[in-house]
């Protein structure tokens, strides 16, 4: 009686982690694949909010930084930094 125990523990564990792998693991690593192409397609003219929440057209770009106006000014931020694009 003691082993069935243990299969029901061993089995709602199993349980645990393929749920924790379906609706956890797998949905962030869509998300985070979505936005790196969502970050490697910023191009000049593109409207941009950044992570620390500045808003701004793309006036230009490189590899790894864009330069965003936003209010006459011009920021030079990573590319990382951007949260999403306004277009």
């Amino acid at each position: 009686m003691a082993r069935e125990g243990l299969y029901y523990t061993l089995l709602y564990v199993g349980v645990l982690i393929v749920f924790y792998y379906l609706f956890i693991l797998v949905p962030g690593k869509k998300r985070k694949r979505e936005h790196d192409e969502m970050e490697r397609r910023v191009k000049t003219g593109d409207r941009v909010v950044t992570i620390g929440g500045v808003k701004g057209t793309v006036v230009g770009a490189d590899e790894e930084t864009l330069i965003i106006e936003t209010g006459g000014s011009r920021i030079e931020i990573l590319r990382g930094a951007v949260q999403m694009t306004c277009r």
